[in-house]
């Protein structure tokens, strides 16, 4: 069993955190996204966006996608991150399970990140679960 990747908690600027174009996305509604604005409007971020180094002060977006967006909508230059050390494959798999967890598909994006998530070495055992 692989050790656990090392995590922390890290206030990163919005415009240094990559969101890559081949990534699984959950379908959300207008609606849903209102409420995650007014949630973040009146609670503030209660759950933190997770992102992976890339390069020194670079970060690519794992997930969280709408947390960032709307953020920048409520004029946040910041955003508290969970930050995981983890390679390409790990963290397309990792962007694939949270996304698939989560419910509605966006069926052909799924299928682009789950290859995406193949290229970088991902076994076919490891797609199956």
């Amino acid at each position: 069993m692989s050790p656990q990747p090392r995590t922390t908690i890290v206030t990163i600027p919005i415009n240094k955190i990559k969101i890559p174009e081949v990534r699984a996305r959950s379908r959300w509604t207008d609606e849903q996204i209102q409420f995650l604005k007014a949630s973040m409007e009146k609670f503030g971020l209660t759950q933190h966006p997770i992102v992976r180094p890339i390069a020194s002060n670079e970060y690519e977006l794992i997930d969280g996608e709408h947390r960032i967006k709307t953020a920048q909508e409520l004029g946040k230059e910041e955003i508290e991150c969970l930050v995981v050390e983890m390679d390409e494959k790990d963290a397309a798999i990792a962007n694939l399970m949270m996304n698939v967890a989560r419910g509605e598909q966006d069926p052909i994006g799924a299928a682009v990140a789950l290859k995406k998530a193949l290229d970088a070495g991902m076994t076919l055992e490891e797609a199956a679960k």
